[in-house]
This record gives C-alpha cells, structure tokens and sequence, in this order.
C-alpha cells in the first residue's frame, strides 16, 4: 500500500498539524534544537529547518514514533503507525438489531468464565455465533459434524460462542466442548484458540437482552436467528447457507462458519487500503438502484466528474470500490436478494458520443441470494479516462441492486511509471463469442510498435471467462480449463490458464481474495476465470522478453488440453443447450515514466 501525498513535507505537515496533544513538546523540542546544516543528520530528516531523528523515514519523529521500524512506503497515522494495523475502537452507538446495525454490549456466562462484549472487544476480531435448534435440519447437521475443519480453515482473530434450544443446553454445549477440545487434541493449535471459544449452558431464551432482540427481530430470516455474526466494524451480519449444496439438498457442516470471517477480513482491507491510499475518489453511484431484468431495467446509466486532463496525468494508480446492496441488507429472493449468479458489467461510454457504451470496464459475477462488496484493481485502464471531466457510464444485468460505485485514483511513490497508451486487441466483451473449432480462425495476428525512447514498457491486459454448461462432457466453458496462449514474434509468453475450473472447493477457497461466502447454490464450485459473487480481476502477461525496437507481431490463440478445443456435445442435445462461450477483453498497454 502506498500514500498519494505530494511531498514528504507535506506529510509531515499533516500529521504534525494533527498531534495537537503535542503541540508544547513540539514547542520545546524546536528551542532545544539547533537548525539544520544542508545535510540531515544519519538517520534522520530536516523539516521546514530544524532536523527531527526519523530512523524508518515514515514522516513521524522517533521521539513520538509508536512503531519505529515501519517498512519503506507504508502509509501511517499520526503515531507512526502503519493505517493498515489500525484496530476499529469500541463504538458507544446507537445500537440496533438490523442488518449492517451496530451491535451493543452484553455479557455472558460462558463453560470458561464470564465474557463481557465490550471488554473483550480489540478493533481486530470478528465474532459468530451459533445457536443448537434440533427442529433445523442442517442446523442440527452443522451442530453434529466435525469441528475440526472449522479449526484447521479459521483465520486467527475470530470468536466463536455456542448456544443451545435443546431440553438441556448446559449439558449440549459441554459435550460440543469436549469434542471440540478432542478435535485440536488431534490438529494441535490449541495456544491459537485461548480464549476464543466460547461455550454458553445459559438456555438461550435466557441470554444477554442484546442477543435475544437480534434474534427475535430475525425470525422469519432464514438461519438468522440461530446463526449470525458480528463484524470487524462492530456490525451485525447474517451467515448465509452453512453447507454445501447437493442432489439431495444442503448439508450443513461447522466448518462454513469460518468463510465469515474470512469475508469479513476481505472487507476490512478494502477499507484500511482506501484509508491508507487517501485516494481521490469520484463517486460512480451513491446508493443508486438498478432496476435490473432483461429489457429496459438491464441499463442504467451513471455520469461522473473526473479531475482535469492536467490532473489526471497526477495519478498513476486506479481502482473501483463497488458495493451492490439488497433491501434492508437481508439474503434471500423473498426479501428482494437477487437469486442468481450472473454477469454484470460496468461499461464505460464514449467521450464523443455518450450514447455509445461498448467499452467493458468493469465486469462482475452477482451472488446467490446476498449481496457483494469488492475492490477492483484497474490501473491499466487509466488512459481510458485521461482527458478527465464528466464521463458517462452504463451499469448492465438483469439483477436489481442497490449501487454504489465509487473510483479511487492516487499516485504511489513506489512507482516509477504509469499507463500512458491503450489499445483494443482482442474481445467482444460484454458480448459472448462462442468457443469450438472455428474460434480460433477469427483471432487475426496483431501489429504495434514498441519505441523505447518513448515507452518504458508495454504488457498484455486481460479479463477472460468461460460460460457454458451442460452442452458438452466436460461442461466447457464454466467448468474447464480454457488456456490463452500469447506469441510475440514467434516466442510463446507465459500462459493464462484455469486449472481452478471443475475443482469442488475452488470458489470455497477464495473467499479471502473477494468471494462472498455462504452464498445460497452452487457457489463453492471452482469457474474458468470467475467465481459466483466476485469481481473479475484483470490479468497481465509480460511481453518485455521478446520484444523488439520497432515493428511487432502478436498472435493469439485459445486452447483446451494445450490442443485447439473442439466440442463433444452431449447426445442427444439439450432442449435448451448452453453452449460452450468465451467472454473476452484483451488490451495492449503502454507504460511511460513519471
């Protein structure tokens, strides 16, 4: 991560401007401290004269620096400190039981001692709760399966509280405990799990007023009110399907509990980076509502105000935050959550001509049932918008979400070149094009010239998804691998390949990376190049090897198996066969020097 401040006096202005507790140890530092000569003392910094110790050369005084051996280009706070360690305090409120609702204090009577919410509360965990309802089927199934792959797939900093319904729940959560006790007995970590397993013999009828209101509110919301979640920012969340779905309906196992908080710290770097970054942010949409459906309501289109042309060769970074919100924040199609997972698109229009929208510059894949956050790193896309001022976009799909889009450009010091150039290779995307025999017919060779007194670099961009399924063998494009081979000049670049496609828990291990987890369906199954409830990311392949000083020719082909792919459909053929497609968005783009 790394800041988009100008200067590093500036820097240090900020934050000196922000330490007013400081300000009279600032006065009789400045008299003890005789003025700087042209060279700043080892290890150290000269500011606006006088020279301060600064030993990591993060901006922050060694006198008053709290972390003093802060990596190069990390951004901090006013104590020295990287913003990305920063723990979310204690919020005093107000409080509520809804969705996304900051959730308040309570104490329990837990098998190990009494735990207060509050006391235990460190700005860096997450915490979810589970609640034994026998009349639940996979509820039931989630109480009764082995706990030791929760333990193994848990990141380090959740809580987890067990409750019961039964007839006797001291003695249900006194037996989860021993299982789970003999679970690490077998994986080990138990140091890991001090302190954060929490087992509660209070009947939960009987529980902290705080809990029992959340509960009641959610009733008739799915698993909610027996399974839910408080996350790193203090606020309530549901926990979405904990199993995996089959032929035979969902099987609920413990160990999907531990996706949440995966998610959760997925969601608490999003936020940490756009505080560390101090990103120019041109807000897209702001709460906006998508109609959605396949006529009119698939388009909405969205106007935003970029910095100038003369600003916007400032920036050498870009990303977009989107987050695409249900009614009341609820899962679930009975309480408007979209059902299925489909492709949406943000499209950027053209400049000259706003009513021509047929540059793809965001794509995503909805989820089951909840709603998405993510952010998308789409730096190479700047030249796109570099004429800055009001731009027009147009958000497609057929679900309906609440839309907030906003752009974030900042310049990292770490950088020592920015995207200058960009051209259209290969692609149809939003459209699908599809994949068999004669698909590789249509991808004619590419030509472009390389001046390096001119460019620093040039490299392959790319957004590829395979759809399809049901139509052949090996259910291509979703559920296979299709490989994307690049020649320059006769010399093959390195490949872009799927082998995530088909696999059972391949969408299941990504979480961390961005997929929503507990999504309703199939969600867990590994995709060729997406996954249900994600963005999709661009992905570069480097040319720099096999580049030539002039003229180039790039070629293009899509394989499966390493051989061109042609399909073995299913006999007899589908009713409604979805064939094999390749959604495609290939660019060149060029880098110059700061």
């Amino acid at each position: 991560m790394s800041s988009n401040e100008s200067s590093f006096s500036e820097r240090i202005g900020r934050k000196l401007r922000r330490m007013s507790s400081y300000a009279f140890l600032v006065s009789a530092l400045l008299s003890a401290i005789p003025a700087c000569s042209s060279t700043a003392s080892a290890g150290g910094d000269c500011i606006d004269g006088p020279c301060f110790p600064d030993a990591d050369s993060d901006g922050v005084r060694d006198d008053v620096d709290e972390c003093p051996d802060t990596p190069a280009n990390e951004p901090v706070n006013a104590m020295g400190c990287p913003i990305r360690l920063e723990a979310v305090p204690w919020s005093t409120g107000p409080y509520g039981s809804n969705i996304r609702d900051i959730a308040g204090d309570f104490t329990l009577e837990a098998l190990d001692g009494n735990l207060t919410f509050s006391e235990t509360w460190n700005g860096q965990d997450s915490w979810v709760f589970f609640v034994r309802s026998p009349s639940g089927p996979t509820l039931e199934q989630v109480w009764e399966s082995d706990p030791r792959a929760l333990l193994k797939e848990s990141p380090a900093n959740v809580h987890y509280v067990f409750f019961s319904t039964d007839t006797d729940p001291a003695a249900d959560v006194a037996a989860l405990k021993s299982r789970f006790v003999t679970a690490l007995g077998k994986i080990g970590g138990s140091e890991q799990w001090h302190g954060r397993l929490h087992f509660v013999p209070t009947p939960f009828a009987q529980v902290a007023p705080v809990l029992r209101a959340f509960s009641d509110t959610h009733t008739k919301h799915r698993y909610t009110s027996r399974a839910f979640a408080i996350d790193r920012f203090q606020r309530w969340r549901e926990v979405g399907m904990l199993g995996a779905l089959t032929g035979g309906g969902v099987v609920g196992e413990l160990r999907y509990l531990s996706r949440l908080p995966h998610g959760f710290n997925y969601e608490r770097a999003i936020e940490r980076e756009r505080a560390a970054l101090r990103p120019v942010e041109v807000v897209v949409a702001d709460g906006f509502v998508h109609p959605g459906g396949w006529e009119a309501g698939n388009k909405s289109r969205l106007e935003a105000t970029f910095p100038s042309a003369e600003q916007m060769k400032s920036f050498d970074s870009m990303a977009i935050y989107a987050f695409t919100t249900c009614p009341n924040h609820l899962d679930g199609a009975e309480n408007g959550c979209p059902e299925w997972d489909t492709a949406h698109h943000l499209m950027l229009c053209d400049e000259a001509v706003p009513s021509s929208c047929n540059t793809e510059f965001v794509p995503y894949i909805t989820s089951y049932h909840r709603e998405g956050e993510w952010r998308t790193d789409i730096t190479p896309l700047l030249p796109l918008l570099a004429s800055g001022g009001k731009r027009t976009f147009e958000y497609r799909g057929p679900n309906s979400y609440g839309l907030h889009l906003v752009i974030q450009l900042w310049n990292d010091p770490a950088k020592t070149e920015r995207p200058v150039a960009i051209e259209k290779l290969w692609g149809a995307a939003p459209d699908e094009t599809r994949w068999d025999e004669k698909y590789n017919g249509g991808l004619a060779p590419m030509i472009f010239d390389f001046d390096s007194k001119i460019a620093s670099r040039v490299e392959i961009v790319a957004s590829l998804t395979g759809h399809g399924w049901g139509s052949t063998g090996k259910n291509c494009a979703e559920f296979c691998n299709h490989q994307h081979q690049f020649t320059l000049n006769g010399k093959a670049l390195a490949l872009l390949e799927y082998p995530n496609a088909g696999t059972r828990e391949g969408c299941y291990e990504r979480v961390a990376q961005g997929v929503v987890p507990n999504q309703f369906g199939t969600w867990t199954l590994g995709r060729s190049g997406w996954c249900p409830g994600q963005d999709v990311k661009l992905e570069t392949v480097e040319v720099m090897g096999a580049i030539r000083s002039g003229q180039n020719t790039l070629d293009y082909k899509v394989q499966f198996k390493e051989k061109d792919y042609t399909p073995s459909y299913v006999i007899p053929e589908p009713n409604d066969p979805y064939f094999p497609h390749l959604r495609s968005q290939i660019w060149l783009v060029t880098y110059g020097p700061e």
